[in-house]
């Protein structure tokens, strides 16, 4: 797979992460509180979840970074630091070019 097809495949992941979050603000607004732990909750992140998983071992992401990326570095808005296993010094991954090249360094190894 070449960095300009993982690119595309990454942004269409965002995307769809940004439309479910967007829906769930709505519905969270709509219902004056929601949880995720709720039926709702569930099949809307539980799919996510899974599609995020399908979507790591689509582009070789055996790190499971992009789980990361979006849980613990807030969709890269914490800059957060990482490092692929080829990588000397800790990175910021701040945008999905970042992310791209942190999987890539860890399949190139």
């Amino acid at each position: 797979m070449t960095t300009k097809e993982r690119m595309a495949l990454l942004r269409e992941w965002e995307a769809q992460f940004r439309l479910i979050d967007e829906a769930w603000t709505s519905l969270e607004k709509l219902f004056r509180g929601l949880d995720c732990d709720s039926q709702i909750g569930k099949a809307m992140w539980d799919t996510f979840s899974k599609y995020t998983k399908a979507m790591s071992s689509q582009i070789g992401d055996s790190g499971e970074w992009l789980d990361w990326y979006c849980w613990e570095n807030d969709m890269g808005l914490r800059m957060m630091e990482a490092k692929a296993s080829s990588w000397k010094k800790m990175r910021k991954i701040v945008n999905l070019e970042d992310l791209c090249r942190l999987i890539e360094s860890d399949i190139s190894c």
